[in-house]
């Protein structure tokens, strides 16, 4: 009995936990919009980093908190709550906005239409039809001057460059020296020494640009195989309507596929994100463990 009674706390303890980190995320993605408002300064490096670090670390907290928020919106029934939501949900988006992250712009409309689409709502079609021009008009941000402001600029001037070829050619360099094992951990041939663009910095970390080069490049075809059968599981619950609407992780969990093709992080044990992910995984994966009943 108790081995089982502890394997059940466990498993609340790692739901409570993303559930708390899933609300901290959403809370502090509105906070930095309000700090954007305010005119105060960014805290970190990059574009508009809010209360963060970075604002590659902005862009999906801040996505994640959108999407955690407008999925609660749809499921909550009090009208007051309602109003709360759809608050954290648009200051969620505009601080995203401001974080000038392609890629996690692209992943949270992508989820937000695939949400409405599987969604049992009202008004479903006029609401895809106007995530749809949302979403333009939001990629279309990164290419408009709108205002002199600093944060605009730097967005206009990115345009539709894509920073991360170099990052993944490297990867691919990687991978076809080691496509079996790959080069191991945070590390670089040095056999492709001179042929790498973008080698390691003074402190020994490798940018990777991508979590799926990262894995091929890292790990090679023995580590793709091995996470293709853990997330192959996880994948088929999305079948599962209710599954899916009713936790909203699922979602998170979509979203963090698209992120990783432009972002590298699913093994780096330092890295807020991955440890979101892992949690992610390790509190909902659907298997035996986790379907056993247990208070929430």
């Amino acid at each position: 009995y108790k081995p089982y009674h502890s394997k059940i706390s466990f498993k609340n303890f790692r739901r409570k936990l993303l559930n708390t980190l899933l609300y901290t995320f959403m809370i502090m993605g509105s906070i930095s919009f309000i700090w954007w408002i305010l005119g105060l300064p960014s805290l970190g490096r990059g574009h508009f980093t809010g209360l963060f670090t970075h604002s590659m670390l902005l862009a999906p907290i801040s996505s994640i908190g959108s999407i955690f928020a407008i999925s609660n919106f749809i499921s909550l029934n009090n009208i007051k709550f309602k109003f709360i939501f759809i608050f954290l949900f648009v200051s969620n988006f505009i601080s995203l906005l401001l974080s000038a992250s392609r890629g996690a712009l692209a992943g949270t409309i992508i989820i937000l239409i695939v949400f409405l689409i599987f969604s049992k709502i009202k008004f479903k079609k006029t609401l895809i039809l106007l995530s749809i021009i949302i979403g333009f008009f939001s990629l279309q941000f990164i290419n408009l001057n709108l205002s002199n402001n600093d944060i605009t600029q730097k967005i206009a001037n990115r345009g539709t460059d894509n920073t991360r070829a170099e990052l993944w050619n490297d990867r691919l360099l990687e991978f076809s020296s080691n496509p079996i094992f790959g080069v191991g951990f945070a590390a670089q041939d040095l056999k492709l020494n001179g042929r790498i663009g973008k080698g390691a910095n003074d402190s020994g970390s490798v940018e990777p640009g991508s979590t799926y080069l990262m894995i091929l490049s890292m790990t090679g075809l023995i580590g793709l195989s091995s996470l293709l059968i853990l997330f192959s599981k996880y994948l088929g619950k999305f079948k599962e309507l209710k599954y899916s609407l009713d936790n909203p992780t699922m979602l998170i969990f979509l979203f963090f596929l698209i992120h990783f093709i432009s972002e590298g992080y699913l093994y780096s044990s330092g890295s807020l994100m991955a440890f979101t992910f892992w949690l992610l995984i390790g509190a909902t994966y659907p298997n035996n463990y986790n379907k056993v009943n247990c208070e929430n």
